[in-house]
């Protein structure tokens, strides 16, 4: 399953350009009324694996959880937050949100394997803020490894493939 942002926004700048043929695209909050869209989306990510667990006759096998953007600060929270079993956390494209919760995330995410991927043009992070990022991971006794590519802000299909084991 792959969820997406609950919150929808333009994705032109232009104010007058609400036609439809400007694309929308999907966040996971806004800074309004932050803390409950947390909340929501916690609750919302809990509902989506509830159905699926549900669908798959009530078991659950470890998971892989990928957050990309301001995903990867979603994945964090909720797998900070919740009980299910993951196997492996992939942080796309950012790190640790600066509000993790420091009581129960570093022990859950240390018992996954944490896979942190950025394109080396990524125009978001750039390579002091990301060594400050694994120092910050490192600190909190975190394993993790760095994967990246040479690309932007995206996702890179190659590496996707390789971090699944899936053959090009």
């Amino acid at each position: 399953m792959a969820p997406e942002g609950l919150s929808r926004f333009y994705l032109s700048h232009g104010l007058s350009d609400r036609g439809k043929e400007i694309p929308v695209g999907a966040t996971w909050m806004t800074r309004e009324d932050r803390e409950n869209e947390i909340t929501d989306y916690i609750e919302f990510l809990d509902a989506v694996l509830d159905e699926a667990t549900g669908e798959s006759g009530g078991g659950i096998a470890p998971l892989t959880v990928l957050g990309f953007s301001q995903g990867a600060h979603t994945v964090c929270r909720w797998v900070a937050a919740g009980e299910a079993p993951v196997a492996r956390v992939i942080l796309w494209g950012a790190y640790l949100p600066h509000d993790f919760d420091l009581d129960r995330g570093p022990d859950r995410l240390a018992s996954a394997e944490l896979i942190l991927v950025r394109g080396l043009l990524d125009e978001f992070i750039s390579e002091e803020a990301h060594a400050a990022q694994e120092a910050r991971i490192e600190e909190l006794g975190i394993p993790f490894r760095t994967i990246t590519h040479a690309g932007g802000h995206e996702l890179d299909c190659a590496v996707l493939r390789e971090i699944a084991g899936v053959p090009d």
